[in-house]
């Protein structure tokens, strides 16, 4: 929820920026008589002339000045090479490009005139230049401020965009004067800032209070005074040993994170070597975005380095050269880095900040780590994508050493930049960025996806590669002297399976019917030329084909030998079995059935399916444990027979007196009892199907 102090704040802002430049409008007078030049320069609203320290806040003053700086300083403008303080409803000149700015009603139309500041302000195309590019910094942060703000009122039902611009000066000076009648101001809640404000209310540590009474408070004011005598006699004042309140009562006294110092202790580091918190917590520094005709880029430097419109102060360094002869190399100075050995002897503006490859607060910024249109502009980078913050990313457009007639592989590639591009060179070809890079890569180099065995992955630098696989069955190879058989779980190629053309054992199965979600039993042969000690054997048996991942598998063997053991597993969807005796029994020479394999077959077999039994990794043992050559011939499982009704294997009368009784509906069939008496395919079970039927009892 927006707050009314922020809501307020930005109106204030609004208003300054579309009706007025009074920059007066708002601010406290100051007496400004009787100060020293050191208290005059640093005041607000107070101006350090002909020996004297004077209020700045009379509208005749701007036209006597001649020169840039000075008009800047009292807090007037120039244009066309002169002073003045503008009238009140003339919108200013750096917004002059903003089309439709004149006709905005923001009391009547609050709604209209927020979608607007977010269409104009909040639309920056990285391929055209803004229509406030021409504002200084101060102005550009409170735009970005107000997008902000007329974004959240517009998105959110429960905020009216009128509380944005229904507050006036009154209002303000109405609240100003609550405060000082001290009737309603409760010290316990002002902040820091405001409690300062008050003669009755005292900042303590974190917070703020109320003096106890009158008394108290002037005798605090005795002791204060008294010891502020003691401190300007220099005698024995020492900066360490004050707290943090204290030392910031003092000019030469600057308070860091080791606490309280005196300022000649740093002159050698400078305000360019404070990190943003120790720079704002200075006295004698300034946290800013510099201006200079090399560039834009933030860091902190000495408050009398920069001038009113946030740009770098040129005029300040009055004993420079422009004829030295200098080395062309790049030169770190006082915290900014030169173009040539002189520095600023020659006259030449700083170039950036120097770059000590730690993170000093806000120096080593990067492009890519900036979410924000209006700083990722103000720091020299480039916008690319939306409108709005979060809508887009910022990236470093300083990169023009590129070649445009480059050859280069089309793969998306992240750069060094965290930026992905449309090719192998990145943006040494000249392309732009497509977007960020990821956080994290796909997959770790060399790793294998398998989960689709036809289709395997391989990770190769950080991206999924597929791996072509080649079956010799499906590129027309054939098997010699053997069959194809469904592969193994796990891979994608059918095997080749090789008949031994005269085996001394023959393992074969009987062909069966069945019907989804029932029990079928399979007969399991054996013919030898020798006496049989024992064997072993694998079945695998596809319910939808190899790779699918559906089998059909036993739910138990029973032996026809009494003497002969049987045991069982089933490992990677395939049967493997072996037969035995403990007793020394011999299968005997020649054909002999040996077991039934029962099948249950579930009820997602698809109806008049075959369901190949296929036999692989035949071994027989003669009654010595010598090997007897052998092989093995597959048999099937048919899913449902039409015709078959009942379900009984055979088609027969049975068959036909139900499919009349479906024919008159004095029956329902079942799904499968509609496929088998459904013979044609039509979709019904009539006198046609009844026809056939007969036709095919009678052969």
């Amino acid at each position: 929820m927006i707050s009314t102090t922020k809501l307020f704040i930005n109106f204030i802002f609004l208003s300054s920026i579309l009706f007025s430049y009074e920059t007066s409008l708002f601010s406290f007078s100051r007496d400004c008589e009787g100060l020293s030049e050191d208290e005059c320069v640093i005041t607000q609203d107070c101006l350090w002339r002909d020996g004297l320290c004077l209020s700045n806040d009379f509208d005749n003053e701007c036209q006597l000045i001649d020169n840039e700086e000075e008009c800047f300083l009292i807090g007037c403008f120039w244009e066309n090479d002169n002073c003045y303080r503008p009238e009140s409803n003339e919108v200013p000149s750096c917004l002059d490009d903003c089309s439709g700015i004149n006709e905005l009603n923001l009391n009547e139309n609050p709604d209209e005139a927020c979608d607007w500041i977010v269409s104009i302000f909040g639309n920056i195309d990285p391929n055209f230049e803004s229509c406030f590019i021409d504002c200084d910094e101060e102005t550009v942060n409170g735009i970005n401020e107000i997008v902000e703000d007329c974004l959240e009122c517009l998105q959110n039902e429960d905020i009216n965009c009128l509380e944005l611009f229904d507050q006036d000066e009154e209002d303000w000076e109405g609240e100003e004067e609550d405060w000082e009648d001290g009737d309603e101001v409760n010290c316990e809640e002002l902040e820091e800032e405001d409690c300062r404000e008050f003669d009755y209310c005292y900042w303590n540590d974190d917070q703020c209070n109320y003096l106890e009474n009158e008394e108290d408070w002037e005798d605090e004011e005795e002791d204060w005074d008294g010891e502020e005598e003691d401190w300007e006699d220099g005698d024995e004042v020492n900066c360490e040993e004050l707290e943090e309140e204290d030392c910031r009562e003092f000019d030469y006294c600057y308070w860091n994170e080791e606490g309280c110092a005196f300022v000649s202790d740093d002159e050698n580091e400078g305000c360019s070597e404070l990190t943003q918190d120790e720079c704002t917590e200075s006295e004698f520094c300034d946290w800013t975005f510099v201006t200079t005709p090399n560039g834009f880029f933030e860091t902190c430097v000495e408050s009398n380095n920069w001038n009113d419109d946030g740009g770098w102060d040129d005029g300040g360094n009055e004993d420079c050269d422009p004829n030295l002869m200098c080395g062309p190399a790049l030169t770190c100075l006082d915290g900014f880095l030169y173009p040539t050995t002189c520095g600023p002897e020659n006259c030449d503006l700083p170039i950036g900040p120097c770059d000590n490859g730690e993170d000093d607060g806000g120096n080593n910024v990067l492009c890519s780590d900036i979410n924000n249109p209006f700083e990722c502009i103000g720091s020299g980078c480039e916008w690319v994508g939306g409108n709005i913050p979060g809508a887009g990313y910022c990236f470093d457009e300083t990169a023009n050493d590129c070649d445009p007639n480059l050859i280069c592989g089309e793969a998306i590639t992240c750069w060094e930049d965290n930026f992905l591009y449309p090719t192998t060179c990145g943006p040494e070809n000249c392309d732009l960025p497509i977007g960020p890079c990821e956080d994290e890569q796909e997959c770790e180099n060399g790793e294998v996806n398998n989960e689709n065995p036809c289709n395997p992955q391989e990770c190769f630098d950080g991206q999924w590669y597929e791996i072509v696989i080649d079956c010799a069955e499906e590129m027309g190879v054939p098997c010699e002297n053997g069959e194809y058989v469904d592969p193994p779980e796990g891979e994608c190629c059918s095997i080749c399976v090789e008949y031994d053309n005269d085996p001394d054992a023959t393992l074969y199965l009987g062909n069966t019917t069945a019907i989804p979600n029932s029990e079928v039993s399979i007969p399991f042969y054996i013919n030898s030329n020798e006496p049989v000690g024992g064997l072993q054997f694998e079945i695998y048996s596809p319910l939808h084909g190899g790779s699918s991942g559906n089998f059909v598998n036993p739910s138990s063997i029973e032996s026809m030998i009494d003497c002969f053991n049987i045991e069982y597993n089933v490992i990677d969807n395939s049967l493997l079995v072996i037969m035995f005796s403990l007793e020394g029994c011999t299968v005997d020479v020649g054909e002999n059935y040996v077991a039934n394999i029962n099948y249950y077959i579930p009820e997602s077999a698809t109806l008049g399916q075959n369901i190949p039994v296929e036999f692989f990794n035949t071994i027989v043992s003669d009654q010595f444990g010598n090997e007897i050559s052998s092989g093995g011939q597959s048999g099937s499982i048919l899913v449902g027979i039409q015709g078959d009704i009942n379900g009984d294997s055979f088609i027969n009368v049975s068959d036909i007196v139900l499919a009349v009784s479906f024919a008159i509906s004095s029956q329902q069939p079942s799904q499968y009892q509609m496929w088998a008496g459904d013979v044609n395919s039509d979709g019904m079970v009539n006198v046609l199907d009844i026809v056939t039927i007969v036709n095919m009892i009678l052969g």
